[in-house]
């Protein structure tokens, strides 16, 4: 029984270094590995500065246009809200198509009701847009607070 004991570590030992050995006869040499990894930073082109920017303008409107200065009050009248607000594009490009968030708050902070509307006019770049007399219907009369955010945005040309 001593005789297994003792061979069972060198088996051990038999066995990985067979496998290091086939590791090692089965990998590729430097100058393959450089060749794929040469090949394929051919392949993956990135975008230039000015082309990266613009898809950032695209996909990330609400971060480049700012709302500012905005007001608001209830019309018991027709049951709505009137908003006054600016935008500011701090964006090299014009957006059109603007849409924005009203989110209705009642006074502990907790959201009552939003509302997306879509805003008249176009924003040139690095402009601001006097938005007057917004209508939304059917805001809540008991909001305290209005939260507003641009939703989204289409890069005008």
């Amino acid at each position: 029984m001593k005789q297994k004991g003792a061979e069972r570590p060198h088996a051990v030992q038999s066995l990985i270094g067979l496998i290091l050995q086939g590791t090692l006869c089965c990998a590729a040499p430097p100058a393959a590995l450089a060749a794929v990894t040469g090949a394929q930073s051919r392949t993956a082109h990135r975008p230039d500065a000015q082309t990266q920017l613009l898809e950032y303008y695209r996909r990330y409107p609400d971060r480049y246009i700012l709302v500012a200065n905005q007001t608001w009050n209830y019309d018991y009248v027709v049951r709505g809200a009137f908003h006054s607000l600016t935008l500011r594009n701090t964006a090299g490009v014009g957006y059109c198509d603007i849409e924005v968030s009203f989110n209705y708050q009642a006074a502990g902070g907790k959201s009552m009701q939003t509302q997306v509307v879509k805003v008249q006019g176009i924003l040139e770049a690095y402009q601001k847009l006097d938005v007057r007399r917004v209508k939304v219907k059917g805001a809540p009369e008991r909001a305290d607070t209005v939260l507003v955010s641009v939703v989204k945005a289409t890069v005008c040309r």
